[in-house]
């Protein structure tokens, strides 16, 4: 099920170097909708083919899957496999049709809410290039446009835990609490006795699905003096949430590191 391809998705983007080669582009790449029981949004997505030869596009919705360990690593699945998707509720047109060298076509889709909603909702509308399936038989190349609908009881919240030092690493886990997927930015400094920052760095990105827990990890500089130090990390959740943890720990004459407390 996973292909080499390129995909921007609203908030998430995936990326291969074929798009360099794709023979045509859409003037969207996602959509971010705060929705409501039983309403309809509809919009439309400009689709060009910006080769000098005719192409047939087939238009698609597929479910979008974050695997761990949530690296932003993911794959896709029918629409409506997963807990959170929104793919069943739109309905798009034209489904399939043909562009001549450097035209442009416009695809109209409508979302239809359901009366029962909670959180977060997510798909992708592929269009895909030549024939084929959306099991992806026979494709050239496939752009997807995403959606990313939020009811109105969302919630961003997660939980930091478990945080411990091993060897130069300070590292530990956070859980997604809410009931939206989290696109997690971590980021940390540390500052020592004197209250100047030794060290301001950045870790990986984390994409976390509702319930989901995901490892980070951060290298303690072997430069760090003898002393005692205060590591702050800053856990940003996005729509201005965040998590933050405060760890004071110390580094003996023999160079080992030890924890003294986490605060929040």
């Amino acid at each position: 099920m996973k292909k080499a391809l390129f995909v921007l998705i609203g908030v998430f983007i995936f990326a291969t170097a074929q798009y360099a080669f794709a023979a045509f582009k859409i003037d969207k790449y996602g959509e971010k909708y705060d929705i409501y029981p039983g309403k309809v949004v509809s919009g439309t997505i400009l689709v060009e083919n910006t080769s000098n030869k005719p192409i047939t596009l087939n238009c698609y919705m597929s479910d979008i899957v974050f695997l761990s360990p949530f690296d932003g690593t993911k794959d896709y699945a029918p629409a409506g496999k997963t807990s959170y998707s929104c793919a069943k509720w739109v309905s798009f047109s034209p489904k399939q049709f043909s562009l001549p060298p450097n035209r442009k076509q416009k695809v109209s889709y409508s979302i239809q809410v359901p009366e029962t909603i909670s959180g977060g909702y997510y798909g992708i509308l592929f269009f895909e290039e030549g024939s084929g399936s959306s099991e992806g038989i026979g494709v050239k190349f496939r752009i997807g446009c995403g959606f990313s609908l939020f009811a109105p009881d969302k919630e961003r919240n997660a939980v930091v835990e478990d945080i411990a030092i091993k060897g130069a690493v300070c590292g530990g886990t956070v859980l997604n609490k809410g009931n939206v997927i989290l696109p997690v930015k971590i980021s940390y400094y540390i500052m020592d006795a004197k209250n100047e920052v030794a060290v301001k760095d950045n870790l990986n990105d984390i994409t976390l699905p509702v319930g989901e827990k995901a490892s980070f990890s951060a290298k303690l500089p072997p430069k760090l003096e003898p002393g005692t130090y205060t590591l702050f990390m800053n856990f940003n959740l996005g729509d201005n949430k965040a998590v933050a943890k405060e760890v004071e720990f110390s580094k003996d004459e023999a160079g080992d590191l030890k924890i003294l407390q986490v605060k929040d």
